[in-house]
């Protein structure tokens, strides 16, 4: 027979299916990096290696884990790209989308039970725990643990952690004890193993694992595999020789910036005004009562995100569940003080619960993302066609993961990329990138418009859905310029006669429109040669832009070659390793720094050669605009 125990535990799980299982694949739209974690338990599950071959080593492995282990479950078996037909590479993506969409949905539920019992622990109260888990079963901006993301796969083994931590106050056997402290440090290391920001839990678990029985000694077993689990990370990257790779990872990602923690705040209160607001209420609230529980469950992490200055929306997703708790507890005392009123308690509840209801109904039952998967259709028939050309592709990882993750696709440019390496750009514009690069203060904003505005565009389709959601795939063609009144502009033309210097063994040939860069190296020893152009870059348009055409004529393969920008005092400004294939044309079109403009450089072309021979740089097209 059912008690009103077991309903305060049945509706939430039953309402937190319905909203995070009800259409997977059409709410909310493919995220940018749902396709980069998606492609990495792919990378793991074919090649057996944690590290992703596209991206620098910016998290630890459990998500790659967890998503390999998924898709294994899932029985996905790796299509070749460029031998499969549109059917079958569709329907492989469909499968890895929906089996990771369903499984996040189903963390989501794991997440709704634990917070019922934590909630329920902590104050005592079944009616605090249903109230809370309601509220993240039902209110609308909970859809953000929906993405494929690492933020949602840690929350189930933090919440464990807390839980575990929470049971060892009622269990009075030693032993039983220490295995529950071991069990919750277990669960908080594999979570800070899947994402680092949520080492800010550790004051909280270690507070409730120290308070019960002020034991060091529980404290050090907890403790322990908080850090050693984390530690494989590093440890890791060290056996496969690639710590200096690691260092740089966790420099590039903690100095990100640019996304301060209002703007993902901002958001958050379009996307859920009324958790928003009761949320910082309930917070406040707590901070008046001194509820050390939920003050160390949130200030800790909010601190956290106000200086790390690179916050999105769904990095919110614990300080949500902090708000859910905050909230009922706020609303819940506020009633309960006053028998007059405490009627009112079910019925307040009820008219939040069937708000955030209706409200995550209307969003996850309209979501049609039919334009994205369309345009991921045309992508991949045109990657088959045009196998052979020179053309990159720009794209979110969404679109392209599973050819680059299996190493099908080789040109592959992200959005953020400060060059490219071919003179054919295909671009796929969906919401996401269109947002991107509508805040001009940003350097993919002004890169894009300014290629928007230099080069020829060719619109290839248009995708939409009912609610004019669209997804646009255009073609840039880098290797031509639409200038019009080029005399008029501040251009550096590095064929056209500039007085170039040279080493002993450089020698500078210049014919139609050419610049020749020769070496003849009889020695067998590395040599460094140099041509070297002095001038100043005074563009008018920010980021000024580097085309580069050319080509490298060598018979050895260990030649080198690189392009330098100097300032006068020899300090590199800029520096870019080229790539080259003897005799093979090369095209690069690289965005330069501001450090670079108004003052007198010196652009320098180093070739190394290593042992004799006749070597030929041709530049047949060199701009700076």
């Amino acid at each position: 027979m059912l008690t009103r125990g077991h309903l305060f535990i049945i509706i939430p799980i039953g309402l937190a299916a319905f909203t995070h299982l009800w259409n997977p694949i059409g709410f909310p739209y493919p995220e940018f990096d749902e396709g980069i974690y998606m492609g990495r338990g792919v990378y793991l599950l074919t090649y057996q290696d944690l590290d992703d071959p596209i991206f620098i080593q910016d998290h630890p492995y459990f998500g790659n884990i967890f998503m390999a282990g998924l898709f294994k479950l899932a029985n996905f078996v790796n299509p070749n790209l460029l031998n499969t037909s549109e059917h079958g590479y569709e329907s492989s993506i469909v499968q890895l989308f929906l089996s990771s969409r369903l499984a996040m949905g189903l963390l989501a539920i794991i997440d709704t039970v634990l917070i019922y019992k934590i909630v329920e622990r902590v104050y005592k109260n079944r009616t605090h725990g249903f109230f809370a888990s309601v509220l993240f079963a039902v209110m609308p901006a909970t859809w953000l643990s929906r993405w494929i993301h690492l933020d949602t796969i840690q929350l189930p083994f933090v919440l464990a952690s807390i839980l575990l931590a929470l049971w060892t106050r009622s269990n009075k056997q030693d032993s039983q004890k220490l295995w529950l402290v071991c069990l919750s440090g277990i669960f908080l290391g594999i979570s800070i193993f899947t994402k680092v920001p949520v080492f800010t839990m550790i004051p909280l678990i270690g507070y409730l694992v120290y308070s019960q029985g002020k034991s060091i000694r529980n404290l050090s077993i907890w403790f322990l595999p908080v850090v050693l689990i984390p530690l494989l990370w590093p440890i890791y990257s060290i056996h496969q020789g690639e710590f200096r790779e690691w260092v740089y990872g966790i420099i590039e990602q903690t100095h990100r910036g640019g996304w301060p923690l209002y703007l993902a705040l901002e958001d958050l209160l379009k996307i859920d005004p009324v958790l928003f607001i009761l949320g910082i209420i309930g917070s406040a609230y707590a901070l008046i009562k001194r509820d050390i529980f939920l003050i160390l469950f949130t200030y800790p992490y909010l601190i956290f995100l106000f200086f790390v200055n690179f916050v999105s929306n769904f990095h919110l997703l614990l300080l949500m569940i902090s708000s859910c708790i905050a909230i009922s507890k706020f609303i819940l005392d506020l009633l309960n003080k006053n028998a007059r009123i405490a009627v009112f308690r079910w019925p307040i509840i009820s008219i939040l619960t069937v708000f955030g209801l209706v409200s995550s109904f209307m969003l996850i039952s309209n979501g049609d993302n039919s334009p994205h998967f369309d345009a991921l259709r045309y992508v991949y028939e045109y990657v088959r066609q045009n196998e052979s050309k020179a053309t990159s592709i720009v794209a979110s990882p969404f679109y392209v993961f599973l050819p680059i993750y299996t190493s099908q696709l080789k040109n592959y440019s992200l959005w953020t990329d400060d060059q490219f390496t071919n003179p054919i750009l295909l671009q796929v514009m969906d919401p996401e990138f269109k947002k991107a690069i509508k805040y001009p203060q940003e350097l993919t904003s002004s890169t894009y418009h300014r290629m928007y505005e230099e080069f020829p565009i060719e619109k290839l389709r248009n995708f939409t859905n009912f609610e004019n959601d669209t997804v646009d795939v255009i073609s840039l063609k880098l290797a031509d310029k639409k200038w019009d009144n080029i005399e008029h502009r501040k251009i550096i033309n590095l064929t056209d006669g500039k007085p170039w210097k040279a080493d002993r063994n450089v020698k500078i040939l210049s014919s139609n429109k050419n610049l020749t860069m020769y070496v003849d190296t009889p020695e067998l020893a590395k040599t460094r040669n140099r041509m070297i152009l002095n001038t100043t870059i005074n563009t008018t348009e920010r980021p000024s832009l580097l085309s580069l055409d050319y080509s490298l004529n060598t018979l050895s393969p260990r030649t080198e070659l690189s392009l330098q920008i100097r300032d006068e005092n020899d300090l590199v400004l800029w520096s870019k390793n080229l790539s080259h294939g003897s005799g093979h044309n090369a095209y690069y079109l690289f965005l330069l720094p501001d450090n670079v403009n108004l003052k007198p450089v010196r652009i320098i072309f180093n070739l190394v050669t290593d042992g004799p021979g006749k070597h030929y740089l041709t530049i047949r097209n060199g701009l700076i605009f």
